[in-house]
């Protein structure tokens, strides 16, 4: 006779559940180490060591294109593509091929706030690594052809995003408009008239101005030791000096505590305004509405970000839609215009965007308008109505998205670095994740009450424009949400 014992089974499957470690115990078992230490002259060491047999080894530049101007606005990206042309040491052949002996591959990358110079490698070829970095920065000779050449490949970039980049394009035209007069409003990729504007003299002087200590943090995650970091560092950066042989730039002012000086953007200001460009090359209509958003060491950034994955986002491609658990998600996906959404919450230094992303087919005003008060309905829930348990379900999707986006040292590097620029230190995962777990219900309507109900807006659209709605009434909208 064959027994069976269904209650035994499931009380066996129920304790080794309750016996699953939570996120937080997992990170906090794993065992790495964030370390940050500081040179004499303000050059900075940021080091995560998680065992692993690579490396990401890089230097950080506190330096996008908030620091630019109209006349050069785009230097930044130029200057990060000179690096992968050689040195006066070594051509563009000699360093790819020094890299390539290793099985490694220089990287980097030019945002508004940062440049990025990176290399993934194995942890034996460190030392290597970091000189390699250290004499494509600070050896380069600029000379003429190079720029010629990388100034052709900056406006082919320009130009095929302006074509092909819809969603980068409708987000640098909100920035122009939310940001406008201030050093924020200038997009990465540059302009067409000031790249064509540079030359050998003001390359070289853009680069004089950020290649000071205390604008650069060495980083470096993997199977990495913090003092040979260190030692490195000093060896190939300790000699570089904070003064300028020129006029003080602008961006830059003493606010460190080791009085070196710093580079800091200059004052930002949010101005409410509208930027509508309408072009029948684009069969859809592409837009952008938001308010003003923190900075990342504001008390309320968490919460903040919890609200934005509250919100989420949801395409045509996405196998929930009427049954999705998000009410956000039925009822935006229930308007057949609709192609996609997604809620953003950007955040720099002291400033952001909070705001939203949406592509109709733009057949009218009125159909667009379903959908964007879809969405301010949402916000109006999260000022007045969210609870725990949508929270709750809010903060599992911003843990899984955020740690998920941590897998690699790459992003992690990237991650420690702008922590170490933005706030001067290195946040633990684990503590980290509990700063997310603490948020409550509470603290998501206070921070969302704060700062987006009857704000001002700043709204961008390409496209087929006459069906966007009006911002009359997406300002009133703002305002009359709580009744």
């Amino acid at each position: 006779m064959l027994l069976k014992f269904p209650s035994i089974h499931r009380l066996c499957s129920i304790r080794s559940l309750t016996q699953l470690p939570n996120s937080y115990e997992v990170l906090r078992d794993r065992g790495d180490t964030a370390e940050l230490s500081q040179l004499k002259n303000g050059f900075r060491v940021a080091s995560y060591a998680n065992g692993r047999p690579t490396v990401t080894v890089g230097v950080w530049l506190n330096a996008g294109s908030r620091i630019e101007t109209n006349e050069n606005n785009g230097i930044a990206s130029l200057f990060e593509g000179l690096l992968h042309k050689g040195s006066a040491k070594r051509n563009s052949l000699q360093l790819q091929t020094e890299l390539a002996k290793i099985g490694a591959r220089l990287r980097s990358f030019t945002t508004r706030e940062h440049s990025a110079f990176f290399v993934e490698c194995l942890k034996s070829d460190t030392d290597k690594v970091v000189e390699l970095l250290a004499d494509a920065l600070l050896n380069q000779n600029f000379d003429a052809s190079k720029i010629e050449e990388q100034r052709a490949v900056a406006l082919d970039r320009l130009h095929k995003a302006e074509k092909g980049d819809i969603r980068g394009s409708v987000l640098d035209n909100l920035h122009a408009t939310a940001f406008q007069g201030t050093p924020l409003r200038l997009s990465p990729l540059g302009t067409t008239k000031a790249l064509n504007s540079l030359t050998k003299e003001s390359v070289s002087e853009f680069a004089d101005d950020i290649l000071k200590a205390s604008g650069m943090v060495l980083t470096a995650v993997g199977g990495v030791d913090h003092e040979k970091m260190s030692d490195l560092a000093e060896k190939h950066f300790g000699h570089l000096g904070n003064s300028y042989n020129r006029k003080v730039p602008p961006h830059v002012a003493s606010v460190n505590n080791i009085g070196h000086e710093q580079i800091r953007p200059k004052g930002y200001r949010f101005t409410a305004g509208e930027f509508l460009y309408r072009d029948d090359n684009y069969p859809l209509m592409h837009g952008a509405i938001a308010v003003e958003g923190i900075g990342r060491n504001h008390l309320d950034y968490i919460a903040m970000q919890v609200a934005n994955a509250y919100v989420g986002t949801w395409d045509r491609s996405f196998a929930a839609s009427l049954n999705a658990p998000k009410s956000t998600v039925q009822k935006m996906c229930a308007n057949d215009d609709l192609i996609g959404y997604e809620n953003f919450n950007i955040s720099y230094d002291i400033t952001g965007l909070f705001g939203f992303y949406i592509v109709m087919k733009g057949h009218s005003d009125e159909v667009t308008g379903e959908a964007t008060r879809a969405v301010l309905h949402a916000w109006k829930h999260l000022a007045m109505g969210i609870t725990d348990e949508e929270v709750d379900a809010a903060k599992n999707a911003l843990k899984a998205r955020l740690f998920l986006g941590l897998e690699n040292n790459s992003q992690i590097a990237t991650h420690i670095a702008s922590e170490v620029f933005s706030s001067g230190k290195i946040t633990p995962f684990d503590q980290l994740e509990r700063r997310i777990h603490f948020i409550n219900a509470n603290a998501v309507r206070e921070a969302v009450s704060r700062h987006v109900y009857d704000r001002e807006i700043a709204v961008a659209a390409i496209g087929r424009i006459e069906a966007f709605t009006s911002y009359f009434e997406l300002r009133y909208g703002m305002s009359w949400w709580r009744l």
